[in-house]
C-alpha cells in the first residue's frame, strides 16, 4: 500500500473518510468488515480487478448499503484518450 493514498484530498475531506485496508484479502475477511461497518453510504472497489473478485465485492456490499447509498461500477475499461 503506498504512504500517498489520499494525498489529494484536503483535510476537510478527509474527516468523514474512514480508509480499510483488507488484511488478509480473503472473502471472509471482506465479508466480516462489510457487515461491520454496514449500513454502508459509499462504497467504492478499488482492489483486484479480477471479474470474480469485483463481482464478489459488489454482491456483498450492494445489500448493505443504505437507502440513499451510492455504489458507483467498477473501471471496466482502459481510457485511451
Amino acid at each position: 500500500m503506498s504512504n500517498d493514498v489520499a494525498e489529494l484530498l484536503i483535510e476537510e475531506e478527509k474527516v468523514p473518510w474512514v480508509f480499510h485496508l483488507l488484511r488478509p484479502p480473503t472473502k471472509s475477511a471482506f465479508r466480516e468488515l462489510a457487515e461491520s461497518i454496514a449500513p454502508i453510504g459509499l462504497f467504492i472497489h478499488d482492489s483486484d480487478h479480477v471479474y470474480s473478485w469485483q463481482r464478489f465485492e459488489l454482491e456483498t456490499a450492494g445489500p448493505l448499503l443504505t437507502p440513499e447509498g451510492w455504489l458507483p461500477p467498477p473501471t471496466t475499461s482502459t481510457f485511451s484518450g
